[in-house]
């Protein structure tokens, strides 16, 4: 059984051959930097700005309505704290803070 496992210098050179070749070939179609840049390089115009804009927006609400969510929600988990330590209490056993 171990014998199966075992693998020849020259089978693993081939393997890491084969691998490093797939990557030169994956490297090679990935585009250079000119393409790149030449894609950036457009300006923004006015309906870009705006549309930034409103996304900024957006999510700048959606903070504002999840900060108010977790202000509601700290309350009630204030509220059902103290409601413990008062039943606690009542029962005669000490919660730690």
């Amino acid at each position: 059984m171990a014998e199966k496992n075992k693998i020849t210098i020259e089978a693993l050179a081939i393997m890491m051959q084969k691998g490093l070749n797939e990557l030169s070939e994956k490297l090679d179609q990935k585009p250079d930097r000119t393409e790149i840049d030449f894609k950036f390089a457009r300006k923004a115009d006015k309906s870009d700005i705006e549309r930034v804009l409103a996304r900024v927006s957006m999510i700048g609400g959606k903070v504002d309505d999840y900060n108010a969510e977790q202000a509601v929600t700290q309350r009630q988990v204030d509220k059902h704290e103290k409601w413990h330590h008062q039943t606690a209490q009542k029962i005669g056993i000490k919660l730690e803070d």
